[in-house]
């Protein structure tokens, strides 16, 4: 049983770590699309004697040696207004999508859903660009696409998780170890010797009449925030 809670939780870190790695290349293309040297050129120059007016022309004309180098986009041309909006807005894209995924996990799902779904047309879109394409599609709408997709598909929200938990969750009973009063929290001993966390939010009746060796009966449920078992439906017997 907490075998199977534990596998729910993890694959929703993973997605959020997933996005937040999408989020940081897609600010690094960027840069490096705007001012790094990634352009390349090349140039050669031509030479040739105009002959005097009726003479028989002269020789062909010469070229000198070709020479090729690379150069930043802001050294070849003016880059604002555009393409400096286009490219902010396509580096972007992914870290829109980051957000929308960390709202879904927190249980907003309608708002996360349209952020990463903003997220990836807005990479896609980097499409209508000749020079932008072959660099923003592969390393910035493809990681978005793929992390979006998994997130959409795979990943509970953080209610659907709860009430897994809870679903999943048996009545034990144990007794109190340790109370925290001033900062509302205690730990129960459980019958195999290990202790388990709960909050004061978490006990049926008060809190404050609770006492240190005391019987009380529990539900075991995943706490998200800390990713570890939590005592829920803590009663006095």
């Amino acid at each position: 049983m907490r075998r199977d809670r534990v596998a729910i939780m993890r694959p929703r870190t993973l997605a959020e770590r997933a996005a937040f790695v999408s989020a940081a290349i897609g600010i690094a293309v960027g840069l490096l699309f705007l001012f790094a040297p990634i352009q390349g050129y090349c140039m050669s120059s031509a030479s040739a004697t105009a002959p005097p007016l009726g003479a028989t022309p002269g020789p062909p004309v010469t070229f000198g040696p070709q020479v090729c180098d690379s150069e930043a986009l802001w050294q070849r041309q003016p880059i604002f207004p555009m393409p400096f909006f286009a490219v902010l807005v396509w580096s972007l894209a992914p870290a829109i999508a980051y957000v929308g995924v960390r709202l879904r996990v927190r249980g907003e799902r309608v708002t996360g859903t349209g952020l990463m779904v903003a997220g990836v047309l807005l990479a896609f879109s980097s499409i209508i660009s000749f020079g932008a394409g072959p660099f923003f599609l592969p390393f910035v709408f493809l990681p978005t696409l793929v992390t979006t997709a998994i997130a959409l598909v795979y990943f509970p929200t953080r209610h659907r998780v709860q009430h897994a938990s809870k679903r999943e969750s048996e009545m034990a009973e144990g007794t109190i170890k340790k109370l925290v009063s001033d900062r509302g929290f205690g730990f129960i001993s459980q019958a195999d010797g290990t202790e388990i966390f709960f909050h004061r939010s978490k006990v049926v009746g008060s809190f404050d009449t609770l006492s240190e060796g005391q019987k009380v009966s529990y539900e075991k449920a995943m706490d998200p925030r800390r990713n570890k078992e939590s005592a829920e439906q803590v009663t006095p017997l």
